[in-house]
């Protein structure tokens, strides 16, 4: 997560409220736990651009003049709003980190094209009335968001909420994982790829690195080891082997330019990744070779495996 935002203000120090674009909330406050509160809020943020043409000499802390306006710019449409407040429950993460978190779970449970473009220390709804400028921190302006599937929802339904409000503070441990916190990184991040292309290698780069521990056999051990602990043994287990095989082998296609990508690759490959990344989220737990060995020769993982 890349933030900017001015200097001589910590985010960890104010009271912080997240603009959610993207979603718009079917009631009209949700108490995600914590202290966390996601609430209907409407504001309009705009950013025009303005242009200096001598560089900086050290003296300022801004470019000198002349400045002149350009026309375009940024805008967007905000309808929901995070409250972090000081006084809520810490976590293992920093309070910028807790929002993109929720944020993340959210696009990963039911494919919303939500996004933070913005952290305001303010309410956005007080804004007019303050006697202080307040103080915004950029987070996720990308102009172009990719949905890797092919729902677009912009409502969130309940159901969605209280799975969040159920998983992110005890999942929040599993980003202490380096392995786990890498590849759940690079899954968000395909929302930023801008096309298909990059988004598909993306996507299996992250199951490879959790997955398979060895690039010896990668093909083989990815595709067994993701559908072992994704299905149970059977019919249903070998059918999605060999799916993942399939899907593995059109992004061989893709990275090495055999064949143009596809939605349906796109498509395809998230839902295998989105399936596993919740099963771990729901479970807190990052699967091992131990445990894949296990599901695939039949042993009971209870601290007797040799």
């Amino acid at each position: 997560m890349t933030v900017f935002g001015p200097t001589g203000i910590s985010p960890e120090d104010v009271e912080l409220h997240a603009a959610f674009a993207g979603i718009e909330l079917p009631v009209e406050s949700f108490d995600l736990g914590g202290g966390l509160v996601l609430s209907q809020s409407f504001a309009h943020i705009m950013g025009h651009y303005v242009v200096a043409t001598r560089e900086h000499d050290g003296r300022l802390p801004w470019h000198p003049g002349p400045w002149k306006g350009a026309q375009g710019g940024l805008a967007v449409d905000v309808r929901s709003q995070l409250h972090v407040p000081l006084g809520c429950e810490r976590t293992n993460i920093s309070r910028l980190g807790t929002i993109w978190w929720i944020a993340s779970l959210l696009r990963l449970r039911n494919s919303y094209l939500v996004r933070v473009p913005f952290v305001s220390d303010t309410p956005f709804k007080d804004i007019p009335s303050s006697s202080n400028d307040p103080t915004f921190w950029t987070i996720e302006t990308a102009v172009v968001q990719l949905s890797p599937t092919k729902k677009r929802r912009t409502e969130i339904l309940i159901e969605d909420l209280e799975w969040v409000r159920r998983v992110w503070r005890g999942s929040a441990v599993l980003l202490d994982d380096g392995k786990f916190n890498r590849a759940f990184q690079l899954i968000d991040q395909i929302h930023w790829a801008g096309s298909v292309w990059p988004a598909i290698p993306m996507i299996w780069a992250a199951l490879e690195s959790i997955f398979s521990s060895s690039s010896h056999e990668l093909r083989y051990r990815l595709s067994a080891n993701l559908a072992s602990y994704l299905a149970p043994r059977g019919a249903e287990r070998t059918s999605k082997a060999k799916k993942i095989r399939n899907l593995y082998d059109r992004r061989s296609s893709i990275v090495h330019g055999a064949r143009p990508p596809k939605v349906d690759d796109l498509v395809s490959s998230y839902e295998i990744a989105r399936s596993a990344f919740i099963k771990m989220i729901e479970e807190c737990a990052v699967p091992t070779d131990d445990l894949f060995e296990a599901q695939l020769f039949g042993e009971q993982l209870s601290g007797e495996i040799e």
